[in-house]
Formats: structure tokens, sequence, C-alpha cells
């Protein structure tokens, strides 16, 4: 009897070492990320109120630092700017015209950790605090050196007024 014994506790703690080795390899589950949208949001936000800061100081390379190495500018009635220096190189031509305000306000974000897309609405004043224009854009982000930056912009005016002609707007002229 006392053998048996002995043999039923010899099995159970085998059977108990094979459970445990079981439940802790084969069966243990990795964890799965859970992306952090407020997070992103924070991130996001943060992003704009650079690129506002960098707008109203008409700082055209603060402005282009907020995008992408491989990212696209697209205003409307122009064409598309590809990349920083080209960027760089409109926000410079724009700001020729003198400096305004810009608030961004986000009306939505979705996404995940590859890519997110905001909808904004957007208000432009000019140095004397009058609304000199109003729209709205979306704009997709994506990470670059764990940093958030404008991946795609394209923007459009609520504004009724026409497109300003190359005799009217300088910029108008560059952007041909």
């Amino acid at each position: 009897m006392k053998k048996r014994v002995n043999q039923l506790k010899i099995l159970l703690a085998f059977c108990t070492v094979i459970i445990l080795v079981f439940t802790t390899t084969s069966c243990k589950k990795e964890e799965a990320k859970v992306f952090d949208m407020v997070a992103a949001q924070q991130a996001i936000d943060e992003l704009n109120t650079t690129y506002a800061d960098a707008f109203t100081k008409g700082d055209a390379a603060g402005v282009a630092s907020c995008y992408t190495a491989d990212a696209k500018f697209m205003p409307p009635n122009s064409k598309t700017y590809e990349g920083n220096a080209a960027i760089q190189e409109e926000m410079s031509a724009f700001f020729k015209n003198g400096t305004m305000k810009l608030e961004i306000k986000s009306v939505g974000l979705w996404g995940d950790e590859n890519t997110l897309t905001q909808e904004n609405v957007w208000t432009v004043f000019d140095k004397d605090g009058v609304e000199r224009d109003h729209g709205k854009s979306l704009i997709v982000y994506k990470k670059e050196a764990d940093k958030w930056k404008i991946y795609r912009d394209c923007y459009n005016s609520d504004s009724n007024a026409a497109a300003p002609s190359p005799e009217t707007d300088p910029v108008a002229e560059d952007n041909k």
C-alpha cells in the first residue's frame, strides 16, 4: 500500500510539472499591444501647435520640419509639393506676402499605430486679427523617428472667393 501511495505521489508530481510546462509555454498567449489613441491625440495636438506657431512666425523651416521626409503638401489650386525642401520653399514664398496667424481645431482623429488621419477646421487671421480665410483639411500622419509627423496634407477653403490670379497674387504665379 505504501508503495502504491508513493507511485501516486510521483505520478501526481509528474502531472503537475507537465501541466506547468504546458501552460507556461505553449498556451501562453502574447499580450497584445494596445494602441493609445488618447496619447496619439495629444501628440498630434502638440504637432499642430508647433505647426501653427511656426506658421504664425513665418518660419518656413519650422513648418517644413513638421512633415515627414516623403510628405506631400497639396494646397488648393496648386501643384503638389513633395518632401521637406519643396514644402519649405513653398512656405517661404507664401510668407513673402506677410505672416498670418493660423488656428487649427481637430474635428476627429482615427487610425492605428501605423497611420492616423485627422479632420480639422482651420482659420487664418491677418496681423490685425481680422479673419482672412477658413476651411477644412484632412491630414494623414505617420511616425518618423518615433514621432508623429505630417505625411499627407490636403486642405481647402470655405470661402466663395474666386481663386487668386497671377496678376493679383504673386504666389499663384509661382504655383503654375
